[in-house]
């Protein structure tokens, strides 16, 4: 066998690359990139710079926001800052000029639009704090952001408002630059501009502004959304003393002037309202509270919103007929109420008090009033999910015992002193205070407080045994007790409450209209507790309607459940249900002290007299308005169209979602806004 040959040619040597070579491997991806940077500056060289004219930032100034109810009615003009008029630099005092430069740019007038000194500074501090804590953006930068480039982070737009503020402060004054700049900012609290800012914080011309105002106002600019005069006045005030301490160093003000200034008040005048054309307007306020928490707070304040809530008109006025017998009135208790859809969490009703122009509190969602033994279903639920049975029998006679070194002693409701155990079942439909007390020793108050922070319930909570009888610290409000009976009629799913259902732009001959927020379509909520509990719940509490304190809540041909609640001395009195896909909370007290509510009518208010009866009455002519399950004139998802409930409609269809297409909704808006305004 012949053996393999072997090649013995010898290999060509590998030429070695030469130096220029490798120069040009090199050199042309940075040509490349180059000439990418140069046509990036030369296109931005080439676009217009921003108006910053008085003229252009009128025609920026917010538009009104428009309120609907679900079935396409306005019910609220959202004015914003539409009448507020910019300013010309001469018009901005000088000590305004003063306190913005000395907290926002300090090198302001010794700069061309880029400072060096400041990007290092604050890339130094980045770096040492390992997240960005301070920016190194120029006044004339942050204009630019404002007026052309808008929020997207990128290095083209970062480079972009670079070159254009380099471009502005070649061609315009430093005066007209701030003046712009003061013009346009967003100073929290609803207001745009130096203008607004001044009369809504202060009820003050800007010309009439003095040190420590015009250091508040400045002092804000940072970040409008960290400085909430009304909710944390103190943090305000001592970024107003930032400020000033800035225009004390930089030889601004004198030091009698810092002096004087730290010292005053901050004197914030109260929160008022620019809302105008209002129907229902204690839900509008809660539809106010709401919107922050969807968008963004500057977002809210340019206006040209259209928001679509879940307020039923039909629902709404059949609750008001319910109140009125009390709330029609100046004197006696008053009625709060709030309905709430199952499916969705939609808010169809809500009433926070008599009258709105006398009073802005609102009941349904501020007050914190004691929930009496509406509150015991909590307790009954840990019960339940520890394992307790609900025909486990306890001790229903009155007794005493230690609590935290203090002796509680525990009655039954007039005085009643049952012979025999009671079950659990038996101790709800009664409300027995003595078996509710005995049963959270057992069960433990820190689970109650527990579940209650599970279902909503906000204040703070103390895992003191009173909590079972609803002896509770700061109380509650009715719309959080609307969410946790919602939880019960659910059997243990929890879903957030809703008055918001879709949120969209305003339609112009310049864009499209666009959604900013729309309700989700798939059915939201989580479990709190077992579905074995849930259905042992609602059992237990459909038999406190029928059998017990709640009666006079019952319909003839509806099934209802649900629970009374009365405080200790008649001070407020509960009855919160659920009937046809809904839960209402129905509250009547005294909102401005605890005031005994004995011989209103010739009777002491309980939980199963007035506030029952309203119930009652409420639902009759709400299921009379919306027949059918869930009793919704149903709007989908987003509101609007609605379309009348069909009572013959398959049952395995109630509660389906109609999705109108957005042509839809802005036609039917459109059509609104012009009836709206051919009848004005």
């Amino acid at each position: 066998m012949a053996a393999d040959k072997v090649d013995k040619t010898p290999k060509k040597p590998k030429k070695k690359k030469s130096f220029i070579h490798y120069i040009v491997y090199l050199a042309v991806p940075v040509v490349a990139l180059a000439l990418i940077v140069m046509a990036g500056i030369g296109y931005i060289m080439s676009q217009p710079l921003p108006d910053i004219s008085i003229q252009a930032i009128e025609r920026r100034s917010s538009q009104p926001s428009t309120i609907f109810a679900n079935d396409g009615t306005v019910i609220a003009q959202w004015h914003g800052d539409t009448e507020r008029l910019p300013l010309h630099a001469d018009e901005i005092p000088q000590l305004m000029f003063d306190a913005t430069v000395a907290i926002e740019d300090q090198r302001f007038f010794d700069h061309a639009g880029l400072d060096l000194r400041s990007i290092i500074r604050a890339a130094q501090s980045n770096m040492q704090a390992g997240e960005v804590v301070e920016g190194g953006s120029t006044i004339t930068q942050q204009l630019m952001k404002m007026m052309y480039v808008g929020d997207e982070q990128s290095m083209l737009r970062k480079m972009e408002e670079a070159i254009l503020a380099s471009r502005l402060e070649l061609e315009r004054d430093k005066d007209d630059i701030l003046a712009a700049y003061l013009n346009m900012s967003f100073f929290g609290n609803g207001a745009y501009g130096l203008a607004a800012a001044a009369d809504i914080y202060f009820d003050a011309q800007p010309e009439e502004l003095t040190v420590a105002q015009a250091a508040t106002l400045a002092g804000v600019l940072h970040m409008p959304s960290a400085y909430r005069p009304h909710d944390d006045p103190y943090q305000l005030e001592q970024r107003r003393n930032v400020v000033l301490r800035e225009m004390r160093d930089q030889n601004l003000i004198t030091p009698a002037d810092y002096h004087e200034a730290v010292e005053a008040p901050l004197g914030i005048q109260p929160r008022g309202s620019n809302i105008s054309y209002v129907h229902f307007p204690y839900f509008v306020d809660l539809v106010q509270r709401e919107l922050p928490d969807i968008i963004d707070e500057e977002r809210i304040a340019q206006g040209g919103l259209n928001i679509v809530t879940t307020l039923d008109p039909a629902i709404q006025l059949a609750a008001e007929d319910a109140a009125a017998s009390f709330n029609n009135r100046d004197d006696g208790p008053t009625v709060s109420m709030v309905t709430m859809r199952h499916s969705d969490g939609a808010i169809l009703a809500l009433i926070g008090g008599k009258d709105w122009d006398e009073n802005q509190f609102n009941l349904a969602v501020q007050a914190r009033r004691q929930p009496g033994s509406a509150f015991k279903p909590l307790t009954l639920i840990a019960a339940l999910e520890s394992g307790i049975e609900s025909d486990a029998r306890y001790d229903a006679t009155p007794f005493e015992v230690e609590v935290r070194d203090e002796m509680w002693e525990v009655q039954n409701y007039g005085g009643a002193s049952p012979s025999s155990p009671m079950t659990l079942r038996a101790a709800t439909t009664s409300s027995t205070n003595t078996v509710f007390a005995r049963l959270i020793m057992d069960v433990g108050p820190e689970n109650v407080v527990e579940l209650a922070q599970d279902l909503g319930f906000e204040a703070p909570m103390e895992p003191d045994p009173a909590l079972s009888l609803g002896g509770l610290r700061y109380g509650v409000s009715p719309l959080e007790m609307a969410r946790a009976y919602t939880t019960m009629a659910k059997a243990g799913i929890d879903i957030e409450p809703r008055a918001i259902a879709h949120i969209s732009t305003k339609d112009s001959e310049d864009e499209e209209p666009e959604v900013l927020y729309q309700i989700s379509i798939e059915p939201p909520g989580r479990r709190i507790y077992s579905e074995e509990t849930g259905r042992e719940v609602r059992s237990i509490l459909r038999e406190a309607v029928t059998q017990g304190t709640g009666r006079r809540a019952d319909l003839d041909d509806i099934p209802v459940s649900g629970k009374t609640g009365t405080a200790q001395n008649y001070h407020d009195a509960w009855f919160v249900g659920w009937a046809e896909g809904v839960t209402t909370a129905v509250w009547m007290g005294f909102p401005e002290a605890q005031i005994e509510m004995r011989d209103i009518r010739n009777r002491d208010v309980t939980g199963g007299s007035f506030p029952a009866q309203i119930f009652h009455d409420f639902m009759e002519e709400a299921i009379e308005v919306r027949p059918g399950t869930g009793m919704p004139y149903i709007p989908g998802i987003t509101g609007m169209p609605a379309f009348q409930w069909e009572t013959d409609m398959p049952e395995d269809q109630i509660g389906a979602y109609i999705l109108p297409s957005l042509e839809e909704i802005e036609a039917i808006m459109q059509q609104q806004e012009q009836e709206s305004s051919s009848s004005d």
